[in-house]
């Protein structure tokens, strides 16, 4: 199996975590090699075999990827970067995980906006794309409506690993902290919880910090007021301490295709606060704080002093219902329904 991550990024988040994950479990079923560009994060450690072609990643995506397909004969392609490679003449299976370039083209990346929509589109247009694969059930319902593709979509979903506080190690920061996490752009509306956590702290007079942990993408970078600490980019092993450790894990977003941070929040024993989105409550029922009008800042505030004020056994009940719900997500379980896809195609175990 051959997987096209030419146009990925440079450090491990969202999109990368996810195949970070899921490589290993699919690599029971499939030599798995892994092409990307030079400026892409590696997935050697991960990978039967890793292809590396030039730096830029449109020339790598566009000219490069369909080459090495060409010379390679995979028995399969997954294609799981933004756009797809628009000369591919071999049939894929595309890994989509959201629609927010079609959805919301003001909240996405010019990469995404421009470059990613075309060249999905070009391929869903010639055929060559037989299935899709998507993390949620919502996913699988925007994508049918937006792109109307001719192929079958089928939710795979996502998995995460269960750790606590035993696991991880000490607290990173010596004050306590509420957690926010993820790319800093448009859809994930840090803007509005930073105008929250100055009126939680104005309420309530708590000591503590708002952390925000990931890189700075696109879009406004709103400025830090008292009490927000940028972390930016941290490793999964200071991010589960960073999970375990804080008061609650909050999301703001307007938009999310499955939304790893809150999942993997979970299991790792956090309080959840975040937006009412479709896949959060795919993924943890009722076991978070909901922000019904995350744009809202009264609203925000108001599901922060509620976690800070939850009394002992209703957090204690909570976070069980919550780690259940994710008990069920596993990334082996993601592999197994993507390897049913690829049989459903004619494709063999073990092969490339």
């Amino acid at each position: 199996m051959l997987i096209d991550a030419t146009f990925l990024g440079a450090k491990t988040t969202g999109m990368e975590r996810y195949l970070w994950h899921l490589l290993p479990a699919l690599r029971s079923y499939a030599t798995v090699y892994v092409a990307r560009s030079q400026s892409v994060v590696s997935f050697a450690e991960v990978a039967d075999k890793e292809y590396v072609g030039p730096p830029n990643r449109v020339v790598a995506q566009q000219l490069w990827f369909p080459f090495l397909a060409s010379r390679l004969r995979p028995s399969s392609v997954l294609l799981a970067s933004v756009g797809a490679p628009v000369l591919l003449g071999t049939p894929a299976v595309m890994l989509l995980h959201d629609v927010v370039p079609w959805r919301h083209p003001e909240w996405s990346s010019r990469g995404a906006k421009f470059y990613g929509r075309f060249a999905t589109e070009w391929l869903l247009s010639r055929s060559i794309v037989r299935q899709i694969v998507t993390v949620s059930e919502f996913s699988a319902e925007e994508i049918r409506a937006v792109l109307r593709p001719r192929c079958p979509v089928h939710v795979i979903g996502a998995g995460t690993e269960r750790m606590d506080r035993s696991e991880v190690g000490g607290p990173p920061r010596s004050r306590p902290y509420f957690l926010t996490v993820g790319t800093v752009e448009p859809r994930k509306n840090l803007s509005t919880l930073l105008q929250a956590w100055a009126l939680f702290r104005q309420k309530t007079g708590w000591p503590g910090d708002l952390v925000v942990v990931g890189r700075r993408g696109w879009g406004e970078q709103p400025n830090a007021p008292a009490g927000v600490v940028f972390a930016g980019y941290v490793s999964d092993q200071n991010l589960a301490a960073y999970y375990a450790h804080a008061v609650a894990v909050v999301s703001t977003s307007l938009y999310e295709g499955f939304g790893l941070p809150v999942v993997e929040a979970a299991a790792c024993g956090a309080l959840v606060v975040a937006s009412a989105l479709p896949p959060y409550i795919e993924s943890l029922g009722s076991a978070f704080i909901r922000i019904d009008n995350p744009l809202n800042p009264a609203d925000v505030s108001h599901a922060l002093q509620k976690a800070l004020s939850l009394g002992a056994e209703e957090r204690r009940r909570m976070l069980r219902d919550a780690q259940q719900m994710v008990q069920r997500l596993s990334w082996q379980a993601a592999a197994d329904r993507l390897w049913q896809v690829l049989q459903s195609l004619g494709i063999q175990g073990r092969g490339t």
